[in-house]
């Protein structure tokens, strides 16, 4: 999470460079879900994720300069006739790129997004085999898609999708040595436009 804290200093740091009434954008807080791309992950394919969405121009600039992040974490217990096993992981994702923000008359703003992504990955079993953990991180891609509605001058409701693709090593616990860190996200969006 530190680092999640570095970015948004740095965003707000990039935004105090310009003169503030020059700038538009928007501050938004993520909630959802994140479901991995393949069944690798499985039984914690599925995990509930938290993030934030940054998005800043100069007034009118036809694409803004995103910065992002999510956290993803999930852990679940599975029953065997050798024991009980216990899986616990998730994904910390950090993601740079542009954000252009359809301004139409009225509160509704469409948006598209694409950019670069660093996630990073862990992961944990213990049960009668013993403890075993691997963790790893990779590069890629994200791309996303969502709508806003501005209400009450600042106020910003709405929805987003998103998809980020990594692979990863981790050999010591999956059969697989690539495994995807990113995969599909789908939630609501609160936050505050400028």
């Amino acid at each position: 999470m530190r680092l999640a804290t570095r970015l948004l200093v740095a965003a707000a740091l990039l935004a105090a460079a310009f003169r503030a009434e020059a700038l538009e954008g928007n501050v938004n807080v993520f909630t959802g879900q994140k479901w991995f791309a393949d069944s690798d992950w499985d039984p914690i394919q599925t995990q509930p994720e938290f993030g934030v969405q940054v998005a800043f121009g100069q007034l009118r600039a036809p694409i803004y300069f995103a910065i992002d992040a999510f956290y993803a974490h999930q852990e679940e217990t599975v029953e065997a006739p050798s024991g009980t096993t216990r899986i616990e992981g998730g994904t910390m994702e950090y993601a740079i790129g542009v954000r252009k923000v359809f301004r139409r008359q009225g509160v509704t703003h469409p948006h598209l997004g694409a950019g670069a992504a660093i996630i990073s990955a862990n992961i944990e079993t213990s049960g009668p085999s013993g403890n075993d953990q691997d963790d790893d991180t990779g590069f890629g891609y994200w791309i996303d898609g969502g709508i806003t509605w501005r209400l009450a001058s600042h106020l910003n409701l709405g929805v987003e999708v998103r998809y980020s693709r990594v692979k990863l090593e981790f050999g010591d616990i999956f059969l697989e040595d690539k495994v995807p860190g990113g995969g599909f996200h789908a939630g609501a969006l609160v936050g505050f436009g400028w």
